[in-house]
């Protein structure tokens, strides 16, 4: 797909759910996977996909299962996970919806695909809305598991470096107070029983 073909399809998909369902029939989303491995360097493709993904996000829960059946929560986890600063916030914006919006059965879909690598690294030179992106998208995965599930997370924040960042935004007088809010709630939530990691 050429760049301007891309664009065009992101402006379709943002219309409604009938054009964004002829994007997805059209096989588009099929071909994005490699293009996004193929173009990885090239910053304006990777947003137009960001963005495409995030238009098509925005419809029902058929057009998000279509994204997933189309391997495309590993590509935008990637882009996340190793893009640069503007391709970092275009590619928190999916999985944002998907978390949000998602079915249970997607939201483990998303978890499958061991997020918490590529969510810690909107924390450090991204823009505050990637930022807080990321927060929401831990909140609700924490949220919407539990048992030896919830345990596995809580153990895979620790070892992708995740809780030493909450930490680190809870204790930084001069980070703004929505982070500073959203790690207060993710420590006090899920690490109260240790008083040093919920800022007290």
């Amino acid at each position: 797909l050429a760049k301007r073909a891309i664009f065009v399809f992101c402006c379709i998909a943002g219309e409604n759910d009938e054009l964004r369902q002829s994007v997805i029939d059209l096989r588009t989303l099929r071909v994005l996977p490699s293009v996004m491995k193929k173009k990885a360097g090239n910053r304006v493709i990777i947003q137009y996909c960001c963005w495409l993904i995030e238009n098509v996000m925005k419809g029902t829960e058929h057009h998000r299962q279509a994204v997933i059946n189309n391997g495309l929560l590993a590509s935008i986890l990637s882009i996340l996970r190793t893009g640069d600063r503007e391709a970092k916030m275009q590619s928190s914006g999916p999985i944002t919806i998907l978390a949000m919006a998602g079915t249970p059965a997607q939201i483990q879909s998303l978890l499958a695909e061991k997020p918490m690598s590529a969510l810690v690294s909107a924390f450090d030179g991204t823009h505050f809305a990637c930022c807080v992106n990321a927060l929401e998208v831990i909140d609700k995965l924490l949220s919407s598991i539990g048992g030896r599930q919830l345990t596995a997370l809580l153990g895979e924040m620790e070892r992708t470096g995740v809780l030493d960042k909450l930490k680190e935004k809870l204790n930084n007088v001069h980070e703004h107070g929505q982070v500073r809010g959203l790690a207060h709630k993710i420590l006090s939530d899920h690490f109260a029983n240790n008083d040093e990691e919920v800022g007290r």
